[in-house]
């Protein structure tokens, strides 16, 4: 990922093939000017997508435009932390809630869900 970011620098076209790279505006305007990004291991975290699919994210201010309320909840990457995740209500369906440890999506019950840190 940042290795293809990287070999896009100073192209005023860059490959914005979204099998290969997802692209926000905030990207492509860094890579338009050269602005070089760096790997940085200690972002990989255990995320929760889905209620029951555990996966890798790198969680790097960088790569991440919208993770702002959540670098406070994980600081790191060993931060040690639960919450609660609550599904929104929806026409004709249930709240639905789920406890986890893990980096949450924001989709992680279907929906849009809150997300509450202890």
């Amino acid at each position: 990922m940042v290795a293809f970011y990287n070999s896009q620098l100073n192209e005023s076209d860059p490959d914005t093939d979204p099998a290969k790279f997802s692209w926000t505006a905030d990207l492509l305007r860094k890579a338009r000017s050269g602005d070089a990004l760096a790997y940085e291991p200690e972002q990989v975290f255990a995320g929760v997508f889905r209620p029951s699919c555990k996966h890798i994210v790198y969680f790097g201010r960088n790569f991440n435009e919208r993770g702002v309320r959540q670098y406070p909840v994980y600081p790191v990457k060993n931060a040690v932390n639960v919450g609660i995740a609550a599904s929104e209500k929806a026409r004709n369906s249930l709240i639905s809630c789920l406890m986890t440890d893990l980096l949450p999506n924001y989709s992680l019950l279907g929906g849009a869900s809150q997300y509450l840190p202890r």
